[in-house]
């Protein structure tokens, strides 16, 4: 059985994938700027953290031994991406999207900082992890 702070992130990450292949697709149906070189190679990254996302959703319902490592990609991905769109929200003054964005840094930063903590907890005790098998 997987924890519920598993639960909860992939569920996040399927709610990330939707926003973010939602808001890119809608973006190039319907431009706002001219689309340039620069732009369209931000909007494939942009659509493969959001594919790796779903990915990572898709290993995690299988049951899938790769989860983690995808999982770990996905986040540091959709971290970055988040902080990214944080400036970009500040300058184009989109403030319901800026908090969006604040609460993904907020949320990826606290599930790092959990995960962490949980993992010296466990060596502390001597608890071999699996990764150290």
């Amino acid at each position: 059985m997987k924890s519920w702070v598993e639960k909860t992130l992939v569920t996040f990450l399927l709610i990330n994938f939707v926003g973010i292949w939602g808001f890119w697709t809608f973006f190039l149906i319907k431009p706002s700027e001219p689309i340039t070189l620069e732009l369209i190679t931000h909007i494939l990254s942009e659509y493969a953290t959001g594919l790796l996302a779903l990915v990572s959703f898709v290993l995690f319902v299988k049951r899938s031994k790769t989860f983690r490592i995808f999982i770990y990609f996905s986040i540091g991905m959709l971290f970055y991406a988040s902080l990214q769109a944080t400036g970009w929200a500040i300058s184009t003054e989109m403030y319901p999207f800026l908090a969006l964005m604040v609460l993904n840094v907020v949320l990826i930063g606290a599930y790092m900082l959990i995960s962490v903590l949980k993992r010296k907890t466990l060596e502390d005790k001597g608890v071999r992890l699996a990764n150290d098998l």
